[in-house]
């Protein structure tokens, strides 16, 4: 009676839910690794050998070397945490490949606790799923940056509505930053960014029109908004 008891109280206090995540994430983990394993993609393949030189170059340079072309530090600088001297070009690319999954993991994770914040229980599980194999499961196993960027640029996405929404100073710091670190993952944030500006920009413009009487340190205030997300 009393075991259950103590079975019916764990699933009404949420740890079903625990536990259909952590299965989820289990069955996503070992799918990725064993897709890494079978479809095996050289370095030379979807530009990961460039990934992984500029990883070295960073861990040899400590840190003094600049990118060259578009290629963005962050996902690099991860990748020169792993990096130890010695390692073969195979090695570290097998080793990257598996960060890259466990991070994905990590990143799904984050994103269910999002859900869950704008979704009921359900939902946000069926997100979860879809994202995770219907997108993840495709990019995990290479050296590539696209599971870290699309993650980044969704927490930017919904910092930066919110700022349409409720403006706020710490709402406006969090955004450029976000969108800030996006850019240092992948240079492709910026058309966003302006499109948001002259989003904001025309909000407020409508908004004084509306309230003629609108005080000038509002329409400031908005504005050092704009500069805090920019």
């Amino acid at each position: 009676m009393t075991s259950r008891l103590a079975v019916t109280q764990f699933f009404r206090r949420g740890g079903f839910i625990v536990v259909l995540v952590l299965a989820i994430l289990g069955v996503y983990g070992l799918e990725a690794q064993a897709r890494r394993e079978v479809i095996l993609t050289p370095a030379s393949q979807d530009d990961q050998s460039a990934y992984l030189n500029y990883a070295q170059q960073m861990h040899d340079s400590s840190y003094a070397v600049i990118g060259r072309r578009n290629r963005m530090p962050v996902f690099p600088f991860l990748l020169s945490l792993i990096y130890r001297p010695g390692l073969s070009e195979t090695q570290f690319l097998t080793r990257a490949q598996s960060f890259n999954i466990n991070l994905s993991i990590v990143i799904l994770l984050l994103l269910f606790l999002i859900f869950r914040k704008f979704f009921p229980t359900l939902y946000a599980i069926a997100l979860l799923v879809m994202t995770a194999f219907g997108v993840f499961l495709y990019r995990a196993g290479l050296v590539q940056t696209e599971v870290l960027f699309y993650f980044l640029s969704f927490c930017s996405f919904l910092l930066l509505v919110r700022m349409l929404t409720a403006p706020r100073w710490w709402l406006a710091i969090l955004g450029g930053a976000a969108i800030g670190v996006a850019h240092l993952t992948k240079a492709s944030v910026l058309p966003a960014l302006g499109l948001w500006a002259a989003v904001f920009l025309a909000q407020s413009f409508c908004e004084y029109r509306a309230r003629p009487n609108t005080r000038l340190r509002e329409a400031l205030r908005r504005f050092g908004l704009l500069l805090l997300a920019s």
